[in-house]
């Protein structure tokens, strides 16, 4: 029996190893990549990483070749039983990644071994501290048809195997119902008070709170959500002992007068996740990197710079560094490095987001085409677009350029890393594999 079966196994080896040799004049051996070719632009609304609703245009930011390499590691993977291994070495540091809703279909992906914490993203609130679960137009609103959909539940479930945290994301984008919310003690009250039930519900362990204020608010503003911030930390645990609540922060929330009061919530939150990204973005006046790790003398601020404007105000242990894994495309004016951008339009094009598995392994993406930024400490490449006549460019991180950041917070000795957005390195195994190198002990 042990015989036949072996057999199989060898059979469906070579099998794999025949459609491989197929494959090569598609496959890069030389750069370890499946190249796929980038699809034709229209213009969308998208909401961008830092989660703020842009204008941009995206052909479809997890758009991806269909995995042939990927999929055979994977199921070579399942024949030697090293798959998702159960028996990985312990976290040193905390890895949290943002879920987002339209990225479900790709948790078949995840390794749940590797992540301490799954922030699913999100569920947008109205001032009376509701949750938003029908639009306007009667559809059920995407983020909470997420969150109670079969898809999380798998998720939930393959999360508890390996200890990973389950966070539900709170949404507030608009200045108006954050200011009515927290004028508004009931609607405070009200807001802790739901979360807490559907945290209960789900049996998740905590929530993320991300307000995104756009500007300066007043003084009372920000100490009003502070104090939201200490209700909803005192009821969960208080309710669920070794519950979590985090707070999404700007880069920029430690140096500019912003929501989050980052020294008066230190004492108050379990951890900060930094939005360590959109730096640069798709309304950009100058394509650039989206999240520098150096680089503030040329581009104004950089990640160095965010973290020792932190650590000013909060111990390293509150810090999660969150970082991209995507990019942006622009039309540009020349083929520079931080060329101009050209305005977005039909007769030109419009800038892209662009998940890492499109930037990575876009057919462009050659050595001719792509360079590194030295300051920024990030690739980007750039091409000819011969349907509009322009030449574009694109910033993104790759493994080089996440490998040295990581590198960065375990110098500065910070809670962690953050990720945004989980899927979006489609089927690809290497950010994976990368984690793994720099987080396991």
């Amino acid at each position: 029996m042990r015989n036949k079966k072996f057999s199989f196994y060898i059979f469906i080896f070579v099998i794999g190893l025949l459609t491989i040799l197929n494959l090569s004049t598609a496959y890069d051996f030389k750069s370890n990549v499946l190249k796929i070719q980038r699809a034709n632009t229209f213009k969308s609304p998208l909401a961008s990483a830092g989660k703020e609703l842009v204008s941009v245009t995206s052909p479809n930011i997890l758009k991806e070749s269909t995995g042939v390499i990927p999929a055979f590691k994977s199921l070579i993977g399942k024949i030697l039983g090293s798959e998702n291994k159960a028996s990985i070495r312990p976290l040193r540091a905390e890895v949290f990644g943002f879920l987002p809703f339209w990225t479900l279909d790709k948790r078949i992906h995840f390794r749940y071994e590797l992540l301490s914490t799954i922030a699913y993203f999100g569920v947008d609130i109205n001032s009376q501290g509701e949750f938003i679960k029908e639009r306007d137009n009667g559809k059920t609103d995407g983020g909470w048809a997420g969150w109670v959909s079969d898809d999380f539940t798998d998720v939930i479930n393959q999360a508890k195997k390996y200890k990973t945290k389950i966070l539900l994301t709170i949404k507030g984008f608009d200045n108006e119902t954050i200011e009515k919310l927290l004028n508004c003690a009931k609607c405070s009250r009200n807001l802790v008070n739901n979360a807490l039930k559907e945290i209960k519900n789900r049996k998740a362990d905590g929530v993320n709170l991300d307000f995104e204020y756009v500007g300066t608010p007043d003084d009372d503003i920000i100490f009003r959500f502070t104090q939201l911030v200490k209700d909803f930390v005192d009821v969960f645990h208080d309710e669920i002992p070794g519950s979590h609540v985090s707070v999404s922060t700007y880069a920029k929330s430690a140096a500019d007068k912003k929501l989050h009061d980052i020294k008066g919530l230190s004492s108050i939150t379990d951890s900060f996740f930094i939005m360590g990204y959109d730096f640069f973005r798709a309304v950009s006046s100058y394509a650039g990197p989206v999240a520098p790790l150096g680089g503030a003398d040329k581009y104004g601020y950089d990640l160095k710079t965010t973290i020792d404007d932190y650590l000013k105000l909060t111990p390293a242990n509150k810090i999660i560094l969150g970082l991209p894994y995507y990019g942006y495309d622009w039309p540009v004016e020349k083929n520079e490095p931080n060329a101009k951008t050209l305005k977005g339009s039909d007769e030109t094009g419009y800038a892209n987001m662009s998940s890492y598995a499109n930037s990575q392994y876009d057919i462009l993406n050659d050595d001719q085409a792509r360079s590194w930024d030295r300051d920024a400490q990030v690739p980007f490449y750039s091409w000819f677009d011969k349907d509009h006549k322009v030449w574009r460019q694109d910033y993104y991180e790759d493994v080089r350029s996440l490998g040295l950041k990581y590198d960065f917070i375990k110098e500065k000795n910070l809670r962690g890393v953050g990720i945004w957005a989980l899927g979006y390195d489609g089927s690809y195994p290497e950010l994976w594999d990368l984690l793994e190198e720099k987080f396991t002990k």
